[in-house]
């Protein structure tokens, strides 16, 4: 069965976003070339990409007309199909692209259909609620944190405060110069 992948921003104290909402904090970090080449490698491995409409209307405002000059992955990016789960989107264009498929049904559900079908990983980018709702439904298999080297002190937290004791396996963890650092954690099932 094929995995899903939550690949997340958070601050050094667990935020995903600013009370506000915000993501100004993200702007710490520095990732290298060698950042680049490993997430590369990773997409190698998906053929999916899920969004909530925020984090849509985000990356298809950037995406679509970046060039691999200035963003190496943009052509992956931009090529993986997409799938937008929303409840007031209609289409989800994508620049000269294909556009993303809309899915306006339960998530959970829409998900665990997805998880059914063959194919490579599928990856969720950002879209933090989402994120949460999956976590609390079990759906999520592995985690990539990448970690702003500052702490903010409130906001939006990644994890959803009604989920005690998620259980984690370390996978792997990595420094990108100076101070980057992405986690990748396995989910343990507690059914």
């Amino acid at each position: 069965m094929r995995k899903l992948i939550v690949d997340e921003w958070v601050s050094l104290d667990g935020f995903a976003a600013r009370p506000d909402g915000s993501l100004d904090f993200f702007g710490g970090s520095d990732f290298s070339k060698q950042a680049d080449d490993d997430m590369h490698a990773f997409m190698q491995g998906i053929d999916t990409i899920l969004l909530g409409s925020n984090t849509y209307k985000m990356f298809v405002d950037y995406w679509p007309t970046v060039s691999t000059a200035k963003e190496p992955m943009a052509d992956i990016v931009n090529s993986t199909p997409k799938l937008v789960f929303s409840k007031s989107l209609a289409e989800a264009p994508w620049g000269k692209w294909a556009p993303a498929r809309v899915i306006r049904g339960n998530v959970e559900e829409g998900v665990r259909e997805l998880k059914k079908l063959s194919g490579k990983d599928m990856v969720l980018w950002g879209s933090l609620s989402i994120a949460r709702v999956l976590l609390k439904a079990q759906l999520i298999d592995r985690m990539l944190l990448r970690v702003c080297p500052v702490a903010i002190g409130q906001g939006k937290s990644f994890y959803p405060p009604d989920v005690p004791n998620l259980k984690v396996r370390l996978r792997s963890q990595k420094r990108y110069d100076p101070t980057a650092i992405v986690l990748e954690y396995d989910l343990v099932s507690s059914r």
